[in-house]
């Protein structure tokens, strides 16, 4: 497995309880994060 480092691009695929989660973790450790949700 890769390892990560802060120029690695993340896209997370759905912002519920768990992307949100992961999402807002890793913005705040430094990594660039996007994101692609339902809108519903």
């Amino acid at each position: 497995m890769k390892s990560l480092n802060r120029d690695t691009n993340i896209l997370i695929v759905g912002l519920g309880v768990i992307g949100g989660s992961y999402a807002r973790a890793l913005t705040k450790r430094g990594y660039r994060v996007r994101c692609i949700t339902k809108a519903q």
